[in-house]
């Protein structure tokens, strides 16, 4: 396979890093974090390891079995409590009203 090679029957992706490449990689980090930044660096990825590893195994743990209970220690609902309706207040006018007499239709 192109790309690829193969050590000790074991097959490597050829953009890997090796040796020489390590040494490079951790200058740069220096070069750019300085040398107090790296150990603090080092400690929160391992922090976050940790963390992500225990997270799986909580994920892995099997969810308890819901327990059944007895009908008589179901919790049972209550009637809905609802505000009586407002009754109308009938509208009543201050000031007199006219009749010509023309809207008695009788």
């Amino acid at each position: 396979m192109r790309g690829f090679r193969a050590t000790a029957g074991r097959a490597y992706a050829s953009g890997m890093p090796e040796g020489a490449d390590w040494i490079v990689i951790l200058l740069v980090l220096v070069v750019l974090f300085g040398g107090s930044q790296i150990p603090k660096l080092a400690r929160s990825l391992g922090q976050a390891q940790k963390e992500f590893k225990t997270g799986l195994k909580e994920g892995a743990e099997p969810d308890p079995e819901p327990v059944e209970k007895p009908v008589s220690q179901l919790p049972t609902a209550a009637a809905p409590v609802v505000a009586p309706a407002p009754t109308p207040t009938p509208v009543v006018s201050e000031t007199p009203v006219k009749s010509d007499g023309a809207d008695n239709l009788t």
